[in-house]
């Protein structure tokens, strides 16, 4: 619930939605599995392949501990599919010496709602921050011509990409898995996409609704940069960013930010301590919270902008301090809770629907 500079929440934004008659899919199905949304065919070399091929093979690479140094970590590591392609701990330990320390966020819906990657936006494409993931500095510990030659030992990994790209592994057919992975986490059905997409009033609670009133409200600000409108692309995601920078004051302590956020990046004054508004897509699943992992719960979180953020020279302008009452507080927990795509909490649903990964589609 970041707050940005001097905007006003974008009910106009939301108004214009309704009244344009958008109501996007509602499945609880990856887009991969919905043929309504999947891309079409790639032919390429000798091969011909079909996006599931290619995503079947980036899932295989995703939990591939080969990639590594030390094959002590895969992707799943730290993202990890139990946790909504997130991670419980406050902040993940890559291997590389500038392996960022900061707390994972969820893949799912990545390819949707963002517009740049990493807490701080460094990347602006989902190849550029793998690019960075795969170098020896980096959270993998190892360069991407030294993981295309590990998995090009395998004589699987061989057929498997002569079959999906026509070629052996390379640089680019690794990334271009790995993406069209990333890009099939595509997952709505919670039971707010049910109320707001679906026009179920029957989705939601009493509490849930009154949360979600209180969200959209100018007393509470939470829509102004979570912005709950639907991705004009058709997914049937709900956005819930603007994909802005804001301080917030978290990690700020003895008058340092310990970590400078988008100020590392860009070195703008206006940056410091700053961090991306991150989405609320099954947010339930993804503790604990902000970009250090330094809140624990959903009412902590709650209770962070209840009290106008943690007081920095540079702190969004917004940002105040909010009577909520404590029924309040508990409504917009619950509201919160409602976003949850519910079989993502099943470890083996999500094997079944997003990793299944079946050799013997990829050709022999």
């Amino acid at each position: 619930m970041n707050a940005s500079k001097g905007r006003a929440v974008p009910f106009l934004g939301l108004a214009v939605a309704f009244l344009l008659g958008y109501f996007g899919p509602c499945q609880g199905s990856p887009a991969w599995q919905r043929s309504e949304s999947g891309n079409p065919p790639h032919v390429e070399g000798k091969g011909k392949a079909t996006p599931l091929e290619r995503i079947r093979l980036g899932a295989r690479l995703f939990e591939d501990v080969r990639l590594s140094r030390d094959s002590s970590i895969s992707c799943a590591t730290c993202h990890m599919p139990s946790y909504a392609f997130a991670e419980p701990r406050p902040v993940s330990h890559g291997i590389g010496e500038r392996a960022r320390k900061r707390n994972t966020p969820t893949l799912i819906n990545v390819a949707v709602f963002r517009s740049s990657f990493d807490w701080d936006g460094r990347a602006e494409s989902l190849e550029e921050q793998l690019r960075g993931v795969f170098t020896v500095s980096g959270d993998m510990g190892l360069d991407l011509p030294e993981a295309v030659r590990r998995i090009a030992q395998d004589a699987s990994y061989r057929r498997w990409f002569r079959r999906a790209y026509g070629r052996l592994p390379d640089a680019q057919s690794v990334l271009s898995a790995l993406v069209e992975f990333l890009r099939s986490l595509v997952v709505t059905g919670s039971r707010f996409d049910r109320f707001y997409l679906g026009g179920d009033s029957t989705a939601l609670s009493e509490s849930e609704i009154s949360g979600w009133r209180l969200f959209r409200s100018a007393k509470a600000g939470c829509a102004g940069c979570h912005v709950p409108l639907p991705d004009p692309g058709g997914s049937g995601v709900i956005v819930f960013t603007d994909n802005r920078f804001h301080n917030l004051g978290v990690g700020y302590k003895d008058g340092r930010m310990e970590d400078v956020g988008r100020y590392g990046v860009t070195r703008r004054p206006r940056d410091w301590g700053a961090f991306v508004t991150p989405s609320l897509n099954s947010v339930a699943l993804t503790a604990p919270y902000m970009h250090d992992g330094s809140l624990e719960t959903l009412e902590d979180v709650v209770e962070l902008y209840a009290r106008g953020g943690i007081r920095n020279p540079n702190i969004d302008d917004v940002i105040a301090e909010r009577k909520f009452s404590d029924q309040e507080k508990a409504d917009l927990v619950a509201f919160l809770r409602a976003l949850t795509v519910e079989w993502l909490s099943d470890s083996a649903e999500v094997r079944s629907r997003l990793l299944t990964f079946a050799p013997d589609s990829l050709g022999r």
